[in-house]
């Protein structure tokens, strides 16, 4: 029974192997918090747990991602920051032709229109490692939660054939769970609605489109960093379980340090005979133990030797935050995320953001080459659901990253702000306006200043329309 309990929790967290017996001795895993992931399938749970560094509950009611928390608070920026550096604006289709194609410019006008919901669909795919982006008749797009999808398979070819949605109610007559089973495919019938209660499957609703035109997914699927053998992307998290575990337990562990020994502990020497020095100093308890209401008011005497004094126990908040800061230089490596956007401040007057900033760039042009086959996807789905048809020679171009001056992109200093991954003084340095500025500190200061003063002068004149109102009144 153990070996097939065993069996079963390898299976659970990914291993094939079985943890040697020595090793699971020492309780390393339950020390550090690190586990074994099967990264081949996301692990929407623990992804979400880490992007919001809170507790999460899983669909079966356990707990997620207490072992990560406190090396979590790293997981919004990461996945903010790449997300805005890479798809801050919407995308653009281009055509050789030399005209004008109307077909181009409505899929061009949606994207801008529906910015929003494709720049969340992305954003959650580099969080979870997958996302899915459906588009309705009518042309509106709608998110679908990822742990609600199964991507369907061909054994043969490997191309995604279909998807299924799964979603969960509560009949309000009984009270019971239902589950229906929405099922997207390229053949026909195209889209299957299937109710599933106590084990029987019930055909409510099918969608036949005629032709091969009506051969197409409503549905489209997001991969981050998709491996060519799997069949879902992997989170931008994968690499960095380790060191946020790592990183939780080193600051654990010297939070406790801190209030374990940041109050000295008094201690007695030279005492002859316990028991009747507790019996003279002492208040006896009702378990026949003795309480000591001792203050800077009262006095202690003992024989020979006797003495007081305080024990501080020690302190290793030092070695910690070496600790924490190598974990954190290793997060940021991995992630290829500068450190500005982590909320460290610039130090120097542009070296900082400027020596770091390629890092980022290639990581997002990166991105950009990843999704292009995505969004291509997308576009041709668009542009059946609004009637037009695309050239065949169409080509998908993303916004710059870098201007021509070398500075970033005005749109993706925004979403950053939005997002507050970045200070006044970073956006100063992003956009380059420390050619123009003198001291850009000053400058901060001034602006602010500024804007108080012109606040104030608008307070002022409301609350003198609103005086000048309130006599209008009382005069009529």
């Amino acid at each position: 029974m153990a070996n097939i309990i065993s069996r079963i929790i390898r299976e659970m967290v990914g291993r094939d192997d079985a943890v040697p017996s020595w090793f699971s001795a020492l309780k390393m895993y339950d020390i550090i918090g690190q586990e074994s992931f099967d990264y081949s399938r996301p692990n929407f749970s623990l992804s979400k747990a880490i992007y919001y560094a809170s507790v999460i509950k899983d669909a079966t009611g356990a707990d997620i991602g207490q072992k990560y928390a406190l090396g979590a608070v790293f997981g919004k920026p990461i996945i903010n920051a790449s997300a805005a550096f890479s798809f801050a604006s919407p995308l653009s289709i281009v055509s050789s032709e030399d005209e004008e194609n109307e077909a181009i410019e409505e899929v061009n006008d949606w994207f801008i229109n529906n910015h929003s919901t494709v720049f969340d669909t992305v954003r959650y795919s580099m969080r979870d490692g997958v996302s899915y982006l459906r588009v309705k008749d009518d042309g509106t797009p709608m998110m679908i939660s990822g742990e609600r999808v199964e991507i369907k398979i061909d054994p043969i070819t490997g191309e995604i054939i279909g998807y299924d949605v799964t979603v969960v109610v509560k009949e309000d007559d009984k009270n019971l769970s239902v589950k229906y089973r929405t099922e997207y495919r390229k053949k026909s019938p195209q889209i299957k609605i299937v109710k599933v209660q106590d084990g029987k499957e019930t055909e409510l609703e099918t969608v036949e489109r005629d032709g091969e035109s009506g051969d197409y997914l409503d549905v489209i699927s997001f991969h981050n960093e998709k491996e060519p053998s799997f069949v879902y992307g992997v989170s931008e998290f994968q690499n960095l379980y380790y060191l946020m575990s790592n990183y939780h337990a080193v600051m654990e562990n010297a939070i406790k340090n801190n209030i374990f020994n940041s109050t000295a502990i008094p201690y007695i020497k030279g005492i002859d005979n316990v028991k009747d020095f507790l019996e003279t100093h002492g208040e006896r308890q009702d378990d026949g133990t003795y309480a000591f209401d001792w203050d800077a008011h009262k006095v202690l005497i003992g024989g020979k030797d006797f003495g007081i004094n305080m024990m501080n126990g020690s302190q290793n908040a030092g070695e910690a935050q070496t600790l924490l800061n190598l974990l954190f230089w290793s997060i940021c490596q991995t992630s290829e995320t500068p450190e500005f956007v982590m909320g460290t401040a610039v130090s120097s007057s542009k070296a900082s953001v400027s020596e770091q900033m390629p890092v980022m760039v290639r990581k997002a042009e990166r991105k950009q080459r990843q999704y292009e086959s995505y969004f291509r996807e997308l576009a041709e789905l668009v542009a059946i659901k609004l009637g037009v048809e695309l050239p065949e020679d169409y080509a998908i171009v993303f916004p710059s990253i870098i201007d021509d001056d070398m500075k970033l992109n005005l749109e993706i200093v925004k979403v950053l702000s939005d997002e507050g991954l970045i200070t006044d003084k970073t956006k100063a340095l992003l956009l380059g306006l420390d050619s123009y500025v003198g001291n850009i500190d000053d400058e901060i200061e001034l602006a602010k200043g500024e804007r108080e003063e012109a606040e104030k002068r608008m307070a002022r004149s409301i609350a003198l329309g609103n005086q000048a109102d309130d006599e209008a009144k009382i005069e009529e």
